[in-house]
């Protein structure tokens, strides 16, 4: 029913075969391999048969193993083969392969296996690839298969995999179709300098990527390091010869190679040399529409390229001839025309390393022209004669003279003022009669020749031997001008004014010699010109029909005006009270420099005549220090006065004040001060800026010198550090720009004396009156005065180590009431006014710290507080005397402000007092029979009650552990009576109106002694039952800042 199937198992494996046969009776199943049984199995009807091999040896494979399945009935048989597996294996794989773009490639795979294997191919790119029909061929346990890539494209090179597969496992081959190696920038042959660099470059493609390495010579060298992959098939490396040398020049390799080839490139590097003009180009001059052949020569390494060029304009070359090194060019120019002139023609010798220039300039030849003929000359014998002659020609024409076609005269030339001209010169001194006759000017250069011929005759004379000079008249003056002539006959002389009007003079002969006067009477305005005396001679001739020899003599009448306003006016140098001034002279227009001379000049200052001078500059005098002015000046000649200059402006400078400040007085208000007040100089006697006042003073009795104190700009000053009661003399002088005044102001004041010394004596502890406090005071001497004072400040300060040097400061600093304390304050160790009392109430004594004491004090009693003093502490004091008081306005919003006074004597520190210590408060000694009787009854209920009072007092001290805390903030502040140590204390807080503040008051109750109170409390009704538990005096604090009542002064 199921037969046994064919099987493959690899060696060493296992291997499992099924039978299953049906009949009745059941059959009886055998196995057997080559004949041989190897186990039954029988079921009823049924029969299901395994055989299980296992670690199968070679001589388990390749035989067939049979089901025999039989009964009584019959049998039937059923055989499977068993077959050894072989893993695939690749026995003839493709090769990595090289072609070319567009070519064909053929790779091809052979494996073997058991079952036949099945081979695919794939690659990088595209994947899986199908073979061709054809391309697979199998035989027995072996199959080949091929796949063609024709006309190979980019994306072809990559790699190919070839796999086999069957059921035991794979084996594959990877191959490479890429591309052999190609130099696509090969190194080129390069010549270059000594000492410079040069790059030799090489790229290389193929696949796989090529390396380059370079050589020299056969000998691998070189740092190739400098290698640059440009894409996936293309390397780009380059090297660098730096600093060549001789040994450098040689033959330079790159080699490329990958997997597949290699291939090479050289190059050679050449030694340059930079172009030189070996033969440059001449400068030519050629006529118009002639020819020209430039030629220049150049060598160098490699052979230099030459071009020509005009004008920037490149010109082709007619002849080139080359070698390896040498170079020569002929640039040849036909016909030429007035373009081609006058222009440089350059030769430009370059190669690869620099380059060479000459230039040859092409000027346009030209004939020579005579521009300027030799005059004929009419001269006597025994004079002189010049001939002159210029001429023009590209090149600059030579000049020659020729005297009767014959003798050749040698003259003077010189270059003229352009290019191409020369003039020359030809002299003849002392005139013979052989002499007379043609002179010829020949001018000649390499292109031809020009000729000019002159006449030297002879002829007559006339000379004006005294010339009129110019002169200068006023409108309606008379002008006399006189003129002689002389020549080889009296000559006739004419006079001609510049608007061409002849006049006739009065002319008188003598032999050989005219004169002439001409006179002009009354001047006008059209005779004010240029007039030419004219002598001529006159005679017959047969070459020319008269002759004329003349002379003139130009003269001009200038008109006489008056000078022109003088300019420039400024001051050379100037001092408080003078100055010096200078100007120069105004033009004179029309110009005539025959005008009358200036004979004055008027000097105005501020619009008024200041005074005159013969040139231009003056002195100046008696001027204003420190003072503006204007001045203008007048030119004066004999014609009259000019216009005024421009003003000019000058400032004087500043000179020391003339006059000594005004008003001065002194007065000592304190103790070694003088105060001093003034009013400046006399306005007229400033002379300058007041800047500020010198100030000096000594005692009148002294010889040595006076003190000096800085300047100062105020009209106050107050000298400090004086000795009391001595006379000073103080002086004042002004100071401005200048300096210093020698004139003083002088004043003399005498200080006032120090006080008297001051004392104080301590006043012990004493029970207060009902209502009032315990305090501790001391009493003190109030010192008198002879200076006059309106009322007294009486000033206090408690010492400590905080304040320890303020027995050593100057009163006088605590200038006003805002530099003290308040008494609320005063534990911060300041000084505290105790009391301001007028001059009619002023006491002998005083006593600080006695609130009692305030019926002394000043209208203003709230103002000071004369507060209770702190025991066992030092104090000191000092008394202010003021010697005016101003009104004030009763504000308390701003009492400080109302109390500002500044004239004021003071006393310097007393010496300190301390303050008595432990005062002791006085206790009522008898004790009422009820407070016995209570204690007695205490003392019994606590014995008896012991554990309950422990209990509640456990119970009350964490109820009220706050109050505690409260209580131990209670303090002595000295004016109250000591806490006594071992004695238990409670303590009650209340407050209460007081006129119209509300107050808060603390009340101590001693629970030992009875309830007395201790505190200010006393005297007061209604206290809140608030007392706190009690607690000893050895748990007290005391508090260095009590609260305060700015109304009462009263410490609580």
């Amino acid at each position: 029913e199921v037969p046994p199937d064919d099987v493959t198992v690899l060696l060493g494996g296992n291997v499992t075969f099924t039978c299953v046969a049906i009949g009745v009776p059941a059959p009886v199943i055998t196995w057997s391999s080559d004949d041989d049984v190897i186990n039954t199995t029988t079921m009823e009807t049924r029969t299901t048969s395994t055989l299980s091999l296992t670690n199968l040896i070679l001589s388990d494979f390749n035989q067939s193993y049979t089901c025999t399945a039989s009964n009584d009935h019959g049998m039937m048989i059923s055989s499977a083969f068993l077959t050894e597996g072989i893993v695939p294996n690749i026995t003839e794989a493709p090769s990595d392969t090289a072609a070319m773009m567009g070519g064909s490639v053929l790779f091809s795979c052979t494996a073997s296996g058991v079952p036949l294997p099945n081979i695919t191919w794939s690659s990088n790119s595209s994947g899986s690839i199908t073979p061709d029909d054809g391309d697979v061929v199998a035989n027995g346990n072996t199959i080949q298969s091929q796949i063609r890539i024709a006309d190979v494209m980019d994306d072809d090179y990559q790699n190919y995999t070839c796999t086999a597969t069957n059921m035991f496992g794979t084996d594959s081959v990877t191959v490479l179709l890429g591309m052999e190696t190609r130099i696509v920038v090969a190194p080129l042959e390069t010549t270059q300098l000594l000492g410079l660099t040069v790059t030799f470059s090489c790229a290389a493609t193929g696949i796989p990527l090529p390396s380059i390495s370079w050589s020299s010579d056969n000998v691998v060298m070189i740092d190739a390091s400098n290698t640059t992959v440009l894409n996936e098939t293309t390397v780009y490396s380059e090297i660098s010869v730096v600093d060549i040398r001789m040994v450098d020049f040689v033959m330079y390799t790159c080699t490329a190679m990958n997997s597949f080839n290699s291939v090479n490139e050289s190059a050679m590097l050449i030694n340059a040399t930079i172009p030189i003009i070996e033969v440059p180009p001449d400068d030519v001059t050629v006529l118009l529409g002639g020819n020209v052949t430039f030629t220049c020569v150049a060598i160098g390494v490699p052979a230099p390229v030459i071009t020509w060029s005009s004008d920037d304009n490149v010109i082709n070359t007619t002849s080139v001839v080359a070698t390896e090194t040498r170079t020569t060019s002929v640039l040849s120019l036909t016909n030429l025309t007035l373009s081609d002139f006058n222009q440089s023609y350059t030769c430009t010798a370059s190669n690869d390393h620099g380059m060479m220039i000459s230039s040859a300039f092409l000027t346009e030849g030209m004939v020579p022209v005579i521009m300027v003929a030799p005059e004929n000359v009419l001269q006597l014998q025994g004079r002189d004669a010049i001939f002159r002659c210029s001429a023009f020609g590209i090149p600059r024409p030579i000049i020659s003279w020729v005297f009767n076609d014959e003798a050749v005269l040698s003259g003077t030339s010189s270059e003229g003022m352009s290019d191409g001209m020369v003039d020359a010169e030809l002299n003849i001194t002392n005139i013979s009669a052989d002499q007379f006759g043609n002179y010829t000017c020949n001018a000649t250069n390499m292109f031809s020749d020009d000729t000019e011929t002159a006449v030297l005759e002879e002829g007559i004379e006339v000379m004006i031997t005294s010339k009129p000079e110019d002169v200068s008249v006023a409108p309606g003056e008379r002008a006399e001008l006189s003129c002689v002539a002389t020549g080889n006959r009296a000559p006739n002389i004419t006079w001609m004014r510049q608007d061409g009007m002849n006049f006739t003079g009065s002319n008188s002969t003598t032999g050989d010699t005219t004169s002439s006067l001409l006179i002009i009477s009354g001047a006008m305005s059209d005779d004010f010109t240029s007039y030419a005396c004219i002598a001529e001679n006159t005679v017959a001739d047969n070459i020319i029909e008269t002759i004329v020899a003349s002379d003139r003599a130009v003269f001009t009448l200038y008109e006489s005006v008056v000078p022109s306003a003088p300019i420039n006016v400024a001051t050379v140098s100037d001092e408080s009270r003078s100055v010096t001034l200078s100007w120069e002279d105004g033009p004179l227009l029309p110009l005539n420099p025959l005008n009358p001379n200036i004979t004055d000049y008027l000097v105005y200052l501020n619009d008024s005549l200041n005074g005159s001078s013969t040139s231009p500059t003056i002195t100046l005098s008696r001027l204003f220090p420190f003072t503006s002015y204007t001045v203008t000046v007048v030119a004066v000649n004999r014609i009259g006065n000019s216009e005024m200059s421009q003003s000019s402006g000058f400032s004087t400078p500043e000179e020391i004040p003339g006059a000594a400040p005004q008003n001065l007085t002194a007065q000592s208000p304190s103790i070694g001060i003088i105060q001093l007040s003034w009013q400046p100089p006399p306005v007229d006697k400033h002379f300058g800026i007041i800047t500020g006042y010198h100030i000096t003073y000594r005692i009148s009795t002294s010889s040595g010198d006076a003190t000096a104190i800085n300047p100062v700009v105020t009209l106050t000053a107050t000298l400090s550090g004086l000795q009391s009661d001595s006379e000073y003399n103080v002086t004042i002088a002004a100071i401005n720009g200048a300096g210093t005044s020698l004139s003083i102001a002088t004043v003399s004041v005498r200080t006032i004396p120090e006080p008297p010394a001051l004392t104080a004596i301590v006043i012990p502890t004493t029970r207060p009156p009902p209502g009032g406090i315990r305090t501790t005071s001391i009493t003190v001497t109030l010192p008198t005065t002879t200076v006059p004072y309106s009322h007294v400040w009486v000033v206090a300060v408690r010492l400590s180590s905080r304040n320890s040097g303020v027995l050593t400061f100057d009163t006088n600093s605590y200038a006003n009431r805002a530099a003290f304390k308040n008494y609320s304050t005063a534990m911060d160790d300041e000084p505290y006014i105790v009391a301001e009392i007028s001059a009619d109430n002023y006491p002998a004594t005083f006593t600080l710290g006695d609130n009692s004491s305030t019926q002394v004090f000043s209208d203003f009693p709230e103002l000071d507080c004369n507060g209770p003093l702190m025991e066992g502490r030092p104090y000191s004091y000092f008394v202010r005397f003021f010697s005016s008081r101003p009104p004030v306005v009763r504000a308390r919003r701003d009492p400080i402000g109302q109390r500002q006074y500044t004239v004021f004597t003071t006393t310097r520190f007393a010496p300190p007092v301390t303050t008595a210590s432990q005062a002791t408060c006085d206790q009522d000694d008898d004790i009422s029979s009820t407070a016995l009787v209570i204690i007695i009854a205490s003392v019994v209920v606590i014995i008896i009650l012991t554990l309950m009072f422990v209990i509640i007092t456990i119970v009350i001290i964490k109820y009220y552990r706050w109050k505690i805390a409260s209580l131990k903030n209670l303090q002595d502040d000295s004016q109250y009576c000591t806490i006594n140590p071992s004695t238990v204390y409670s303590y009650a807080l209340y407050d209460t109106v007081k006129s119209s503040n509300k107050v808060y008051r603390y009340e101590a109750d001693d629970l030992t002694n009875g309830n007395e109170a201790l505190g200010p409390g006393a005297g007061y009704s209604n206290p809140q039952d608030l007392h706190a538990p009690p607690i000893t005096g050895d748990d007290v604090i005391m508090n260095e800042n009590p609260a305060y009542d700015e109304t009462q002064c009263t410490h609580f």
